[in-house]
Parts: C-alpha cells; sequence; structure tokens
C-alpha cells in the first residue's frame, strides 16, 4: 500500500529522507493525527525516570518499553484508551511486557479491543504481545525500533546485566501478523532514533 506517494514504506523505514519525499515520520503523523501526542507521552514517560541512564547502561530495575492502545475519535484522531509501561520485573513476570498490559487494559474487561483500535509500541512487538493484540480483535501496528535493534543490548537488574527481550533475527511482526491477518497494517520505524536514546 502506497502513503503518500512512497510505493513500499518498509524500504524508507529509519532512513534520511530522499528527495522529493517527506520524512517518515510526517507521513505517518499526517495519516495517524495524535500519534505524535501518544508516542510524546512514551518518551515522556521514559525521561522522567529516575536515574533511567548512566553513561554506560539502565539503572531502573524495569526494560524501557512504552506500549499504548489507541483508537480513533470521531475525527479521525487517535486518543489512548491505555498507556503501559513495561511491568516484567515488578509485577507480572514474563507477561507483563508493555503491549501485553496496555491490551489488557485496553481490553476493559471485554473480549476484543474497540473497532479501529491500534498497538502502538516503542519497540517491534514480540511474537506473545502480537498475538495477544490479534487475538483480541487488534489489525493495526506502529513502532519506534525494531528487534534487530534490541538483539544483543541488555539492561541492569538486580545488580546483574540482562539482556533485552528479542526474537529470533528472521522475526518480523509484519510478516508474524500478515500471516494470521492478511488484512494486518503493521509500520514500524516511527520515531526510531527516539526509541533508540534508551537502547
Amino acid at each position: 500500500m502506497a502513503l503518500y506517494g512512497i510505493p513500499n514504506i518498509e524500504k524508507f523505514q529509519g532512513m534520511e529522507p530522499l528527495p522529493g519525499y517527506p520524512d517518515i515520520n510526517e507521513v505517518l503523523e499526517l495519516q495517524y493525527p495524535g500519534l505524535k501526542d501518544i508516542f510524546d507521552s512514551f518518551y515522556s514517560v521514559l525521561n522522567a525516570q529516575p536515574n533511567w541512564r548512566d553513561e554506560i547502561m539502565f539503572d531502573r530495575n524495569e526494560f524501557p518499553f512504552e506500549a499504548a492502545i489507541a483508537v480513533p475519535d470521531e475525527n479521525g484522531r487517535l486518543i489512548t484508551l491505555a498507556m503501559a509501561s513495561n511491568n516484567t520485573r515488578s509485577s507480572r513476570g514474563s507477561l507483563g511486557h508493555a503491549e501485553t498490559e496496555a491490551i489488557f487494559y485496553g481490553l476493559k474487561g471485554e473480549k476484543h479491543l474497540p473497532k479501529g483500535a491500534v498497538l502502538l509500541s516503542s519497540v517491534e512487538p514480540c511474537a506473545m504481545c502480537a498475538t495477544g493484540f490479534h487475538n483480541s480483535g487488534g489489525e493495526k501496528v506502529i513502532f519506534s525500533a525494531f528487534q534487530s535493534d534490541i538483539r544483543g543490548k541488555s539492561t541492569w537488574v538486580d545488580d546483574m546485566s540482562k539482556p533485552f527481550r528479542s526474537e529470533p533475527e528472521s522475526y518480523s511482526a509484519k510478516a508474524f501478523l500478515l500471516e494470521r491477518n492478511p488484512a494486518a497494517v503493521v509500520i514500524g520505524g516511527y520515531r526510531r532514533q527516539d526509541a533508540l536514546r534508551y537502547m
């Protein structure tokens, strides 16, 4: 699908704008009004964490991932239905990924998310989170950093270095979700550089 004349959006992810083409972030902000505000909230939360990053590694006892479930209002502007931080250390163990937390709160006791729900994440959702979103009726995902960006990186947890979660090199949230739903829309690389500041 072409977005504003860009034939293959994956080709432009994380790259400098090409002559004659708009910046991918600007394109997505035009396509999805309200997107910038929600991602601004992600990075505001990450910036507010005490001692978030020192010279070498993180010092928070949580991994630096944020996610939200957003729905379009009557004017098509995305508004936050639920937002969550990663909670694998503090509450739900391995199920406490930011995306699964946002999905849980976005469901509000229902079996399915509202029509038009979008999963927004600071990092490409893993297979567990993508499955949860798909099973909850979601079809659209927009994320910042790719799994390949976090592979091999770690954070400081309980006085020891712990690796970020990452999927195998062959993993792609887009391929994973399209296999389950050919109508799914998965866009990566939005504000990628902002996410990478915390990796």
